[in-house]
């Protein structure tokens, strides 16, 4: 059932703005990041940031399965510092939409937003690797919009 309603507000988002079509380049810079609450429980400190950067440099990761990706800054504390380390990145999925990964060793958040004329809209989705049933997993609304990057994320990749 809370599948089927997100489906439907996601679905209702789409037809009010449409889908717009926007290269990496153009994407690249900092959102402000709103979410809903989550559906179910998930701990604050392994939530998203309230603000983050794209960056268009090409993100060092250690496998091959986000090729292509490119850098997100900044890490999330909890998953950097989880059984050895953790991985942020994104990428565009399609002309007009993009996922941002935040991920550790046992637990991540992605984000699917596609673009919009007033930022990026999507939904936010949690895990662990303790498995839970088919539509259960943490899941919420989420809004991005492009903000002026505070200092810490305005200075170059390291």
């Amino acid at each position: 059932m809370r599948v089927l309603v997100l489906g439907v507000l996601l679905g209702s988002c789409a037809a009010a703005s449409g889908p717009r079509a926007i290269g990496v380049g153009s994407l690249a810079g900092c959102y402000a990041l709103e979410l809903s609450p989550w559906s179910n429980a998930w701990p604050a400190e392994w939530s998203p940031p309230d603000t983050f950067r794209l960056d268009t440099l090409p993100a060092r990761l250690p496998s091959r399965w986000l090729s292509g990706s490119r850098m997100l800054r900044p890490q999330v504390d909890a998953f950097a510092s989880s059984r050895g380390g953790g991985v942020a990145a994104w990428g565009q999925q399609a002309p007009d939409s993009i996922w941002v990964a935040w991920i550790g060793a046992y637990m991540q958040v992605d984000l699917r937003l596609q673009t919009r004329r007033s930022g990026l809209m999507g939904f936010a989705r949690a895990s662990t690797d303790v498995l839970a049933p088919p539509g259960l997993e943490p899941h919420a609304t989420a809004n991005a919009r492009r903000v002026k990057c505070p200092r810490p994320l305005a200075e170059p990749a390291g």
